[in-house]
């Protein structure tokens, strides 16, 4: 094995090390992303509680009021979270693409190298067959009748 064919080889050992972390990334990612969804349903429910479970007394009407601006601040935080969090998980996944078809590559730059060698290599078989058969034929020819 010659040393374009190690090198090929080390690259997509590189290449496949780099698809996992990638895909690594992207699991954790998407994980970062449905924990930030399930935080948005969960104040989204939570808001919705409470407003079912406001009674028409005047207390309860200005403790509503004050929590109201509080609670869709949090939930506007979170909205904004869960948004970054989907951006870092598209970024994630092209990041696994990226990664894939550079493996891709490699792994076809692999092939035509083998390939390469390989016709390289039945062409010496080829060659060392055509002068054997030339020395035979001429040792033959020597001898004669």
């Amino acid at each position: 094995m010659n040393a374009r064919l190690r090198a090929l080889q080390a690259l997509i050992r590189l290449r496949k090390m780099d698809l996992d972390e990638a895909r690594s990334r992207l699991s954790y990612a998407m994980a970062q992303e449905t924990a930030a969804q399930q935080e948005v349903q969960r104040l989204r429910t939570e808001m919705q509680q409470e407003r079912e479970q406001l009674d028409v007394s005047p207390a309860s009407a200005e403790a509503f009021r004050n929590w109201l601006p509080l609670a869709e601040n949090i939930l506007e935080k979170a909205c904004q979270e869960l948004h970054d969090a989907h951006l870092v998980s598209e970024q994630a996944g092209a990041f696994v693409v990226h990664a894939k078809a550079a493996l891709q590559a490699a792994e076809k730059l692999l092939e035509k190298q083998q390939e390469q060698e390989k016709i390289e290599a039945d062409r010496r078989t080829q060659a060392e067959m055509d002068d054997l058969s030339a020395r035979c034929r001429s040792a033959f020819l020597e001898l004669g009748p």
